[in-house]
């Protein structure tokens, strides 16, 4: 189980960047990665409290690295994703990639 502790701001801006990617039929993940992390999208986004950081909870470190490409191709340069969102939601992922491994 691979957990990441979001705030809520960076929450936002990882799920848009996500979403952008998948939206097309070009999805650079399989049907049920994407149903996997969609699912722990889902999950941390309903269990989270105001202003409070969020739990991820992907059960794979390939969800982790399916997370991490759709964020790539549907984050970079999308007008809901700042430099700075960008570049922290980079930091957060390659730091648990790095603590799962």
């Amino acid at each position: 189980m691979i957990m990441l502790s979001i705030k809520p701001d960076l929450f936002s801006a990882l799920r848009t960047g996500f979403e952008a990617a998948v939206l097309g039929d070009d999805a650079p993940i399989n049907a049920q990665q994407l149903g996997r992390v969609r699912m722990a999208l889902a999950v941390g986004a309903s269990a989270a409290g105001r202003k409070r950081p969020i739990m991820l909870m992907l059960e794979f470190i390939a969800d982790l690295r399916a997370l991490s490409d759709c964020f790539a191709v549907g984050g970079e340069k999308h007008p809901n994703v700042t430099e700075a969102q960008w570049d922290e939601v980079n930091a957060l992922i390659d730091a648990a990639a790095s603590a799962a491994a």
